[in-house]
């Protein structure tokens, strides 16, 4: 779970994964929910739903993907209201072998109406060396905290 503005109204938004969770009849594909922040708190009106069967989301839906493992709520573009990465610790991409997923991280630009996946995806593969195999790309994925080094 993360929190943050991503829609630059000035309150909190609360980004949930559920990595867990079953993609119509495949079991733990993963979702990310968006529930929007009101003057009187956290709502669920106008919430938003991803997985990787989106259009906008590379690949699609597979067993065992973990969509929504891991979530970080941070300013990517520098610009406008907070973005977002979501990771698939569980994704196997082009080069893998069977059963050791390099995993891949999907970001999301904030905008007034929630967030937008962006159909870009970043892989452990990318970080592929002849001695370094990366596995479960995104495992843990931070963004600032509030008084934090970053900020």
């Amino acid at each position: 779970m993360a929190t943050g503005d991503v829609t630059g109204d000035g309150r909190a938004d609360v980004l949930v994964g559920s990595p867990g969770e079953e993609v119509g009849p495949t079991d733990e594909g993963g979702v990310v929910t968006l529930l929007k922040g009101s003057a009187a708190g956290i709502t669920g009106s106008g919430a938003q739903a991803f997985d990787q069967n989106h259009p906008n989301i590379p690949g699609t839906v597979e067993r065992g993907d973990k969509f929504g493992a891991s979530v970080a709520v941070l300013n990517l573009n520098g610009t406008g209201p907070l973005d977002a990465v979501v990771t698939s610790i569980g994704e196997e991409v082009t080069g893998d072998t069977p059963g050791y997923p390099s995993g891949s991280m999907v970001p999301f630009h904030g905008s007034t109406g929630g967030l937008v996946p962006q159909f870009v995806s970043w892989s452990g593969a990318s970080l592929r060396t002849d001695r370094v195999w990366p596995q479960r790309y995104g495992i843990r994925v931070v963004g600032p905290q509030s008084g934090g080094p970053l900020s």
